[in-house]
């Protein structure tokens, strides 16, 4: 002990407190690194969350007396990795987060006596809203919703009603974006949801102020009107058509196919009428047949008596009567009309026919291997003429080819740029590590680089000073040997 409270001693104040330093500093990093190493790892409970859900949140942790972090302004929370899915199962059945918004447990909270009708009313607007915005939240690249529902009432007396509409403006996770089937699902949820109310009466808006939906627009060039989405439709459903039926000779990965379609999107209704004169039908007769007899009275004397005005066959042949001319004439009439064959045709082309159809077909080529373990190299082969040629005539026959539309197919055989070509490229082994595991593998190394450290440049020189035996300065500044036991050496 003496020995080394002298050594320490011939040491010197400066390199006393040199030393000190970087013992106090070497202690502190062990202390700071030891404590990082054992306390729990954190992981993510909660992200982007609205300050009202992150204090509901922190006050459930710190009754549960789980440690948390904060970060990010307060709205996200971390708390320890194995703990992460029974604290959302904990957090769920309170009904959080709750997305800033409030839901059918709105009438949980509220005394329903006394509550006037207006004031139910605009509570079940609030819930309503609060849990279709909870329901969008749910979908793909959205993290929270603001839905805003205009439900009118109809009026007493009144013959007609306002439509309902709805504003909804999604929050999307980082730089994502919504594609127009994301959205149109969007407007069939919310319609379906609230009764009235039609997918074209939802608009849809960002949170950087770009219009999501466009209603009614069937020339919008973006592809969300109806006029894009038929088209796109079209030429995705023809193009996978034929990838998938190429693919099964070629390979798959081996083909590429694409294609461009000019779609007819006018509508032509067509309305002729055809007569048929040889198709005469009688529609109705009519005839009539009219007889008329009359006579001349006759005599000398022109008298007329009794006799001459009977009917002809009373008078015992006219004699003693003065006798007379007969006149008898008669008409029969008929009238025929005729139905004409006449055929009423109405013809209706719909909008989406083929006006052009354009495809372009891009197909590898064949590879052999040449050698045997690391010397093999595949060497590529083009595909022959004749075997274009026949890929060229089933893409003919699925598109139904009409060459008087100015339809086009391109069949090209180039050869592919494949990784496995590259000798620069390496594959994946499964070996990838998370952010957390680089982190820890950091503080582990740094931990045993200073621990080495202090070893070998604090400690061992301390260590073999203290017990190798030396040197100390007498009075007279002679130097003064020591032995063994660090006792020094009196000289006769």
């Amino acid at each position: 002990m003496n020995s080394l409270m002298d050594a320490v001693k011939a040491l010197g104040p400066a390199r006393i407190l040199a030393t000190g330093v970087i013992l106090a500093t070497v202690v502190a990093f062990f202390i700071v690194l030891t404590t990082r190493l054992t306390s729990p790892n954190m992981a993510l409970l909660y992200g982007e969350l609205e300050q009202n859900d992150a204090g509901q949140i922190t006050s459930k942790l710190e009754s549960m007396g789980v440690p948390y972090e904060l970060h990010g302004g307060g709205t996200v929370i971390h708390v320890p990795a194995d703990q992460v899915l029974r604290l959302r199962m904990d957090m769920a059945t309170h009904g959080l987060p709750t997305g800033g918004s409030v839901g059918y447990e709105l009438f949980d909270r509220t005394d329903s006596l006394g509550t006037t009708s207006f004031v139910q009313n605009i509570n079940h607007l609030r819930a309503l809203e609060g849990e279709l915005a909870r329901t969008i939240s749910t979908i793909d690249k959205i993290s929270a919703a603001r839905v805003h529902l205009v439900l009118p009432r109809r009026e007493l007396f009144s013959r007609e009603r306002r439509k309902a509409s709805a504003s909804i403006i999604p929050k999307v996770r980082g730089n994502r974006t919504l594609d127009s089937g994301q959205v149109s699902a969007v407007q069939a949820l919310v319609s379906a949801a609230v009764p009235g109310l039609k997918p074209e009466g939802v608009s849809l808006v960002d949170d950087r102020g770009n219009l999501l939906s466009r209603q009614n627009d069937p020339n919008d060039p973006s592809g969300a009107g109806t006029v894009g989405k038929l088209r796109v439709t079209y030429e995705a459903r023809v193009k996978e058509s034929l990838e998938s039926m190429i693919e099964r000779s070629v390979g798959i990965g081996s083909v590429r196919v694409e294609v461009s379609a000019d779609l007819n999107f006018d509508r032509i209704t067509t309305n002729s009428e055809l007569y048929d004169p040889d198709g005469q039908v009688a529609r109705s007769t009519q005839s009539v047949e009219q007889t008329e007899q009359s006579r001349e009275a006759g005599g000398s004397n022109g008298t007329v008596s009794v006799s001459t005005n009977l009917p002809e066959g009373e008078n015992e042949g006219g004699v003693g009567g003065g006798g007379g001319n007969a006149n008898k004439s008669g008409r029969v009439e008929e009238t025929v009309n005729y139905e004409i064959s006449k055929t009423i045709k109405t013809q209706i082309h719909e909008s989406g026919t083929v006006k052009k159809i354009s495809v372009a077909v891009l197909i590898d080529g064949t590879y052999d291997t040449e050698g045997e373990g690391e010397e093999a190299k595949r060497i590529y082969k083009p595909r022959s003429a004749e075997e274009l040629k026949q890929i060229e005539e089933l893409v003919t026959s699925s598109i139904g080819f009409d060459e008087t539309r100015g339809d086009t197919i391109k069949v090209i055989n180039m050869r592919f740029a494949r990784f496995d070509d590259d000798p620069d490229f390496v594959a994946e082994d499964g070996m990838a590590f998370t952010k957390d595991d680089i982190v820890r593998l950091a503080e582990v190394s740094s931990l045993a680089v200073v621990g080495i450290l202090v070893i070998f440049l604090v400690l061992r020189p301390l260590i073999s000073r203290v017990l190798t035996p030396g040197q100390q300065v007498a009075a007279d500044g002679r130097p003064v040997e020591l032995d063994e036991d660090g006792q020094p050496i009196v000289n006769d």
